[in-house]
């Protein structure tokens, strides 16, 4: 059986990232354990990092959004 890939190219997928990043830097903290580990599942299902491997200090406002970004350099 053929792996499955997710179509980062489209416009959709990069606005899903964003609105999820969005969503979890103002919530993050307010969110229960169950809701944080979703958030987890779904940042993995996407093939991007997770809210504790992302590096702490980063001055990237945005950096899943860097990470997709790197992702697609990669695969052209």
């Amino acid at each position: 059986m053929k792996k499955v890939k997710l179509n980062t190219a489209t416009d959709r997928t990069r606005r899903l990232i964003s609105y999820l990043n969005d969503l979890e830097a103002c919530d993050r903290d307010r969110m229960s354990s169950d809701g944080k580990y979703c958030m987890d599942k779904i940042w993995k299902l996407l093939g991007l990092p997770t809210h504790d491997e992302l590096p702490f200090g980063t001055t990237d406002p945005f950096p899943r959004e860097t990470e997709f970004e790197k992702s697609q350099k990669e695969e052209e």
